[in-house]
């Protein structure tokens, strides 16, 4: 699903929400998208260049309209660029 993204997206890391309904990627260009349900169909949508996403615990806040939440346990930090804690 996520290859077949306008203007292409190779995932290069993937975290599947908690629930298994949501996923958030990256690629090598440091680009960002979620895989989010939309009815009963999921959809890929890319997240804007600089979008803030925050932890709250073990959740990701991604401010995008509208809000999404993703329940990530442990991988949360390192969608927010607090990478360097991961490892």
């Amino acid at each position: 699903m996520l290859r077949h993204s306008p203007g292409g997206f190779e995932p290069v890391e993937i975290a599947l929400a908690n629930n298994g309904c949501a996923a958030i990627a990256n690629d090598n260009a440091g680009r960002q998208a979620v895989v989010v349900p939309h009815g009963s169909r999921f959809v890929t949508r890319m997240l804007p260049a600089n979008t803030p996403i925050t932890m709250r615990g073990e959740v990701l806040d991604i401010e995008v309209n509208p809000p999404l939440v993703l329940a990530l346990d442990d991988k949360a930090k390192y969608w927010t660029g607090a990478d360097n804690l991961v490892n």
